[in-house]
């Protein structure tokens, strides 16, 4: 039953069928009272004695690890296999949040202003990022999404509303489990979305659950692919991870990625969207989406 629940509760992660949650409920195991658990009460409040000098001294940035090695992918087949991982990230206390995720009984996706909106629903305060207040920065709207009928007439297949700021609170057990908020900008032809997860302190989270829902995990390549791995640290000492799979097309190229840490709140960029420029050699296209993810990181500002 314990393994039955684990796999739904990696599934909730891209799922938004309420039949689904049905499910999920079923597939809830019992919970069991046992002596452990009375000990590990014990252990937290030994724990709260600790000079406060102890805890200062632990760093604020998560660590970001990337292997690569081979496998099998989900149907079997022989695949690349990308292994993340994150160290010194731990989930959020659960009074740390706002009220309202502190009551939280069920999933909810829902739309934001702003950061500054999100921050205060959430209960956390977010890295703010330079970049994204300069004039050549725009929010990104996905206002509809559109489908083909059997005669090829295009018909709205979701509405959503405008605004490039999309979150989702995550709930297990009648109670709040983690959330991820988004935003996509469009900047020099390239657009790219910043994600930010966290998670809270639940009965129910496993390593495997925990690496999900910051984002993290295994990927699946074919074959053959080229993946470069680059340790970064921004100019404002956040350690980061950039990483890319090189390719024959024109574009040099797929889409980079961006990984980082801080205060147990992990932060993605991905570029969603890019144009090569005329007369652009698959290198430049590729030193200059580079040259754009190393931009966004050194906007990233600790106060």
């Amino acid at each position: 039953m314990k393994e039955a629940y684990t796999k739904l509760m990696l599934q909730q992660h891209t799922s938004e069928d309420a039949a689904f949650y049905e499910k999920l409920e079923q597939a809830q195991p019992k919970r069991k009272t046992h002596p452990l658990v009375r000990a590990a009460i014990v252990a937290a409040c030994i724990c709260l004695m600790i000079p406060v000098t102890a805890w200062a001294a632990k760093s604020i940035f998560g660590v970001v690890k990337i292997t690569i090695g081979e496998g099998k992918d989900f149907e079997g087949k022989d695949a690349v296999v990308m292994h993340r991982d994150v160290e010194n990230v731990e989930h959020i206390p659960l009074e740390d949040f706002s009220p309202y995720l502190q009551e939280l009984k069920e999933t909810e996706w829902l739309y934001f202003d702003s950061w500054e909106d999100a921050e205060e629903k959430i209960g956390v305060d977010f890295l703010n990022n330079t970049i994204l207040d300069d004039e050549n920065t725009q929010p990104y709207t996905r206002k509809k999404k559109y489908k083909y009928d059997e005669r090829g007439l295009a018909y709205a297949a979701l509405k959503t509303k405008a605004t490039p700021y999309r979150g989702v609170y995550y709930a297990a057990d009648e109670q709040f489990f983690s959330a991820s908020f988004s935003a996509e900008y469009y900047r020099q032809r390239i657009r790219f979305m910043i994600t930010t997860y966290m998670t809270a302190d639940h009965p129910l989270m496993t390593e495997e659950i925990f690496l999900v829902y910051h984002g993290f995990g295994e990927r699946y390549y074919k074959e053959n692919v080229n993946i470069t791995i680059e340790e970064y640290v921004t100019k404002n000492g956040i350690p980061a991870t950039i990483y890319y799979k090189d390719s024959d097309s024109p574009f040099g190229l797929i889409h980079p990625y961006a990984y980082f840490s801080v205060n147990n709140i992990s932060y993605h960029i991905e570029f969603t969207q890019f144009d090569s420029q005329q007369g652009e050699t698959g290198a430049q296209t590729k030193e200059r989406l580079l040259a754009l993810m190393r931009e966004i990181l050194d906007g990233f500002v600790i106060e």
